[in-house]
């Protein structure tokens, strides 16, 4: 198994077990191993998952730089797949970042992929997961904005 990918799975199971920062520890170092390898594959990979720990630890800006270079791995890799879920992602951390007309630009940009493979089924939960989805309506936040 290469260490990169090891990294990767470690910082995965520690999200699931809802220690975030554990993960990205573990998702950083994975990042790390994958951009001196140059694998774009694993940096994909590396960058979503961690802009998903970003984004439940409340790192907004993070977490869109890190979809935004899934975004750019995903292009170069010319995989449709990564690239709508970067674009989802990216647009998912503009919103919740009150940054309304890029998300909606980013939005937009989505290909239907879809049609070529159903929506994963833990795409969802994810959004349901993440602290900014439960904010009360009370603290600013429009729970019911989610792509």
């Amino acid at each position: 198994m290469e260490i990169g990918n090891a990294w990767n799975g470690i910082g995965v199971v520690r999200r699931i077990l809802g220690d975030l920062p554990g993960a990205r520890d573990a998702l950083e170092q994975s990042l790390s191993v994958e951009t001196q390898r140059r694998t774009l594959m694993g940096i994909k990979m590396a960058n979503l998952n961690l802009a998903e720990v970003r984004e439940c630890l409340g790192d907004l800006g993070g977490a869109e730089r890190q979809f935004a270079s899934a975004l750019e791995s995903s292009r170069k890799l010319g995989e449709a797949e990564g690239e709508a879920l970067s674009l989802t992602g990216l647009g998912y951390a503009q919103l919740l970042g009150g940054k309304y007309g890029q998300a909606l630009t980013r939005l937009k940009k989505r290909r239907p992929w879809r049609a070529v493979r159903p929506m994963p089924k833990r795409w969802p939960e994810r959004r349901l997961a993440s602290p900014h989805a439960l904010r009360s309506p009370s603290s600013g936040s429009r729970p019911g904005l989610r792509p």
